[in-house]
């Protein structure tokens, strides 16, 4: 089972796709599998053949549970007409603790932020795309062709600009955020009470009862 938590392909020449593959968990995280897809992405970076890497999911979805702060770390989004982008974890008792709400924030500013994660809302891939999060809404079914397509032109790139043009990017991203404290409230968060009532009441698919 572990093999297939990630399947692995080289469709065209320089770009190396690694493919989400838990569809009973309609692709979620687990540590097992987040360990495979770090295993996959540290022996594509040091490939020297492979120039850009896709990381998509099997089936009809990419990543319930997990996947838009996967997304948040990549380059570029691609989505289809009829995907959508949250982070729910405030239902819950949680808040995003995987560098979700410094990724979010510095994408799409404060208050859209702040919209997103206190109220739990998810918004479509239209929204996602006039809020910048988003390069490219495209048609279901065609998003892992548009990506590839994109990546092929990526790869034949100078590899020296591109790295030099993301590094610049990426300092500049980095300049207000703090993961480091986004971290510490998140694991002080997962020892409340509401974080326990809000599991548990996820569990029982009932709502939760908040002090």
């Amino acid at each position: 089972m572990t093999e297939t938590l990630v399947n692995a392909s080289t469709p065209v020449d320089g770009v190396r796709v690694l493919a989400l593959n838990r569809p009973s968990k309609r692709n979620a995280l687990s540590q097992e599998l987040i360990g495979l897809l770090l295993e996959h992405l540290t022996a594509a970076s040091s490939d020297k053949s492979v120039r850009a890497i896709v990381i998509t999911g099997s089936s009809t979805f990419f990543c319930a549970g997990g996947g838009f702060e996967v997304a948040l770390m990549c380059d570029l989004i691609f989505a289809s007409s009829t995907s959508q982008f949250g982070l729910p974890e405030v239902s819950i008792g949680l808040l995003p603790g995987a560098g979700g709400t410094q990724r979010l924030t510095s994408a799409v500013g404060k208050f859209k932020a702040m919209q997103m994660i206190l109220l739990g809302t998810p918004i479509t891939a239209s929204d996602a795309k006039s809020a910048g999060l988003v390069a490219q809404v495209v048609e279901p079914g065609t998003v892992l062709e548009t990506a590839v397509q994109t990546a092929s032109k990526l790869a034949g790139m100078s590899t020296s600009a591109i790295s030099l043009a993301k590094e610049a990017i990426c300092r500049a991203d980095d300049l207000g955020r703090d993961d480091e404290f986004e971290r510490s409230l998140y694991y002080y968060a997962i020892g409340t009470k509401d974080k326990r009532e809000g599991v548990g009441a996820f569990l029982e698919k009932r709502s939760p009862r908040w002090d």
